[in-house]
């Protein structure tokens, strides 16, 4: 599993839209903010669940820098906790940088698509 803070989870995935968006408009799917915002408030319950069913061998988090925070075989406390935290807990120097990182490619992705689309809104008026 990989924990990535909500904010972050969410931009991403405009991300995704906007770059599906300059390859072929028809095929781009945007997410609605409360649909994602669903499914992240559930995760903690779904992976206790899961924790408790005992269907998995191990558990592994990782953050989105691939560091493994969690490892079930070797650490202790539980996952849903460590993930809880890791999804609402304070922010790490790393995931500031990479929410200015998204942010800052998010937007040049915006601008390249609205000045391709200007350009061939213009050339239509020609």
């Amino acid at each position: 599993m990989i924990a990535t803070k909500p904010e972050l989870s969410y931009l991403s995935t405009k991300i995704r839209y906007e770059e599906l968006y300059a390859l072929e408009q028809s095929q781009a799917r945007a997410t609605p903010k409360a649909h994602h915002d669903a499914i992240v408030d559930r995760l903690v319950e779904n992976l206790q669940e899961l924790e408790t069913s005992g269907i998995f061998e191990y558990i592994q988090i990782y953050q989105r820098d691939r560091r493994c925070i969690y490892n079930s075989l070797e650490d202790e406390g539980t996952a849903s906790s460590v993930l809880r935290e890791n999804l609402f807990g304070e922010w790490s120097p790393i995931e500031k940088s990479m929410l200015i990182q998204e942010k800052e490619r998010l937007k040049e992705l915006v601008e390249k698509i609205l000045k391709n689309e200007l350009a061939l809104f213009i050339s239509y008026l020609l």
